[in-house]
């Protein structure tokens, strides 16, 4: 609060637990069965207020409507996203690319490719802030960066997890952010369309309508247009089903059904 002068030990405490309620919020690990950022007792953070809140706000939500077992949507997502795009420690061509269709699935010393180059569980080497996304998460060095890319350096298991989980917290913010305050989502709806949004990316999916259908609360019509996203000449099919059957849980048999 603006009361709590931050040279008191109220304030001082209240401002470092206010910057992990923040954390976790970007991070997507709060807010998820709450649907509130408006959390904040009146009379400030303390220890006792920031765990009772922490125990209300981390996700609980059932994975499907009716199950017993809970599972948040990271614990969801991850081993999802984790089986459908496999981990190459080392860079290779996108599936669609001119080199991988040449026979070339890795990347070699001065390919100097414009077109996709990956490495571990589908990140993206050509996007603007690969470099910066290295020495952040990884603490690599644009020469460390360019070895990687040319196919000179592998990744370690471990830093491929750092870049997965880099990831799907960003899939998870941009979600939130796309769709803003008061669109309930359970857990397993989140997971499918971090999954979603991981694979497809940013621009696609909001060219898609995707996330008004999200809005409106079609869920049949949101497992749909899940379905249209492009699937790699059909490779991508197995997956995007999937993602739409998380995303719809219990009601996933009877929407496919009507597909017949």
């Amino acid at each position: 609060m603006d009361s709590l002068l931050p040279t008191t030990p109220q304030g001082v405490a209240d401002r470092a637990i206010q910057a992990q309620v923040d954390a976790l919020y970007a991070k997507g690990e709060l807010a998820v069965n709450e649907w509130t950022r408006n959390a904040k007792p009146a009379a400030g953070w303390n220890l006792e207020a920031f765990l009772d809140f922490r125990s209300r706000a981390t996700a609980s939500v059932p994975q499907f409507p009716g199950a017993q077992v809970r599972t948040g949507w990271l614990d969801t997502a991850k081993p999802f996203v984790a089986e459908h795009e496999g981990n190459e420690l080392r860079a290779y061509h996108g599936v669609l690319s001119s080199h991988r269709k040449a026979g070339k699935k890795y990347a070699e010393p001065g390919h100097n490719s414009i077109e996709e180059v990956s490495v571990g569980y589908g990140f993206n080497l050509q996007r603007k802030d690969a470099r910066h996304v290295f020495k952040t998460e990884l603490g690599l060095s644009d020469k460390e960066f360019d070895e990687v890319f040319n196919g000179q350096r592998m990744l370690t298991p471990a830093q491929a997890e750092k870049l997965l989980m880099f990831g799907l917290y960003e899939a998870n913010a941009y979600l939130d952010r796309s769709l803003g305050p008061g669109v309930p989502l359970r857990d397993h709806e989140r997971a499918a369309l971090v999954s979603l949004i991981y694979n497809a990316g940013y621009s696609a999916v909001s060219r898609s309508g995707l996330l008004a259908a999200v809005k409106s609360g079609d869920r049949a019509e949101v497992a749909r247009r899940i379905l249209k996203f492009r699937t790699a000449g059909g490779a991508l099919t197995e997956r995007r089903r999937g993602e739409a059957a998380l995303f719809l849980g219990a009601q996933a048999e009877t929407f496919f059904a009507s597909l017949k």
